[in-house]
C-alpha cells in the first residue's frame, strides 16, 4: 500500500484519503438543506400542480370538492412526514418503529394522503383518465413499497410490529 506523505506524523494511505475526498455532503445528505428536499421530492411537485389548478378554477361543485380535499390530503400527508421525522427513507430502512400521530391509526398515511389529494385534484379539474391511471399506478406501486417496507420492519421488530400491525390500517 502506498502511502501520502510518506516519513511524516500524517502518513495516511492513499485509498482512505481518495474515499474521503469523492464522498459530497450531498450524497451523505449532511446538508439540512439537501436532506429537506429530498425528504419531500415527491409531496413538493404535486403542490406546485395544487397551486396551477386554484388559479386555473372551473368554478363548479367538482372542482371546490376536489380542490378541499386535496388541499386536506396535502395538509395531513405533510404532517404525516413530519411525524415519520429521521425515519423517512427513500429505500424501506427500519431505523425505529413510528406508532404516534397519524401512524397510531394507519400504517402508511403518506401514500394513503398523498394519493388522496391527487387524485382529488384530478377529480376536480376534470382530468379523470389522468386521475385513473395515476390511481391504478399508485396502487400497484405503494402496496409493493407498503408490503416491503412491512417485511423490513417486522424482521427488526418482530413482536413489536405485529402488535402494531394488529392495530392499524393499511
Amino acid at each position: 500500500m502506498q502511502f501520502v506523505g510518506q516519513g511524516t506524523a500524517s502518513a495516511v494511505p492513499k485509498a482512505r484519503r481518495t474515499r474521503q475526498v469523492f464522498e459530497p455532503c450531498a450524497l451523505t445528505c449532511q446538508n439540512h438543506v439537501v436532506r429537506y428536499i429530498l425528504k419531500h421530492f415527491d409531496l413538493i411537485p404535486w403542490l406546485g400542480v395544487y397551486i396551477y389548478c386554484l388559479f386555473h378554477s372551473r368554478p363548479a361543485w367538482q372542482y371546490i370538492t376536489g380542490m378541499v380535499i386535496a388541499g386536506i390530503g396535502f395538509v395531513l400527508w405533510w404532517i404525516a412526514r413530519a411525524q415519520l421525522g429521521d425515519s423517512f427513507s427513500a429505500r424501506p430502512k427500519a431505523h425505529k418503529l413510528v406508532t404516534t400521530g397519524l401512524y397510531s391509526k394507519i400504517r402508511n398515511p403518506i401514500y394513503l394522503f398523498g394519493t388522496l389529494a391527487v387524485i382529488s385534484i384530478c377529480f376536480g379539474m376534470h382530468w379523470y383518465w389522468v386521475g385513473g391511471a395515476i390511481l391504478v399506478v399508485s396502487l400497484i406501486g405503494q402496496t409493493r413499497r407498503a408490503r416491503a417496507e412491512a417485511r423490513v420492519l417486522e424482521a427488526a421488530f418482530p413482536e413489536e410490529y405485529r402488535q402494531y400491525r394488529a392495530r392499524t390500517w393499511f
